[in-house]
């Protein structure tokens, strides 16, 4: 009876975290498909490096704001940016120089893995997303990340008009159920639920051990 209970707890659980999981990583790929991203790394963790890489940003962002206004399509932003990383890359440079640094500066489109971030009230999962990538210098400090399409990155989040504004532009490329899956709590309540099975995973473990050793001990 004791070995029936386990083998029942043991398929519970895997139903449990295969429901749990495979959604989240469904949407992912949902996402990923339709979203471009941009990721500006820091050459270290410095202040005055961290504050190069917000200038940077800027730069970066500042530029593409009116190349990318005609996109209609992550493809298509994608196609805009790939043609004009020359020019990014020496508008980051320019900007680095006029700081006083000598850091050289590497810009490219790629697929790179990402952590789970926010935008205002809506947050992406972790996982692989197409980007354009700058990496100043060492490119050994912290990350800053957004969303190049839709135009996340141009959203005036310090005067509080992200999560209308947010909701708005991704509304164009997913849809009502997938914006409502990645608002704000969502993700949250999925992790812990990952949480709850991860620690009924750790007690059968515990049984099969138990088991096993009394069984030995017999």
């Amino acid at each position: 009876m004791k070995w029936t209970a386990v083998i029942l707890t043991v398929i519970m659980m895997t139903a449990l975290l295969t429901g749990y999981i495979m959604p989240q990583d469904s949407l992912q790929q949902d996402l990923s498909g339709k979203l471009l991203r941009f990721h500006c790394i820091a050459n270290s963790d410095d202040p005055q490096d961290q504050q190069l890489k917000l200038k940077v940003k800027d730069a970066v962002t500042g530029y593409l704001s009116g190349c990318l206004a005609g996109a209609d399509s992550k493809e298509d932003a994608g196609r805009i940016i790939s043609g004009r990383l020359d020019e990014i890359s020496s508008r980051a440079q320019e900007v680095i120089r006029r700081e006083g640094y000598d850091y050289p500066v590497t810009v490219a489109m790629g697929r790179y893995e990402f952590p789970v971030k926010s935008y205002g009230d809506i947050t992406l999962p972790a996982g692989d997303y197409d980007a354009l990538r700058v990496v100043i210098g060492e490119g050994k400090g912290k990350n800053w990340w957004c969303v190049m399409f839709p135009p996340l990155c141009f959203i005036d989040v310090a005067h509080g008009q992200a999560d209308a504004k947010t909701k708005e532009e991704l509304s164009k490329v997913l849809t009502d159920k997938e914006i409502e899956q990645i608002s704000t709590d969502k993700p949250q309540i999925r992790l812990k639920g990952v949480e709850i099975i991860e620690n009924i995973a750790s007690k059968v473990t515990d049984t099969f051990k138990l088991a096993f050793q009394k069984k030995a001990l017999d």
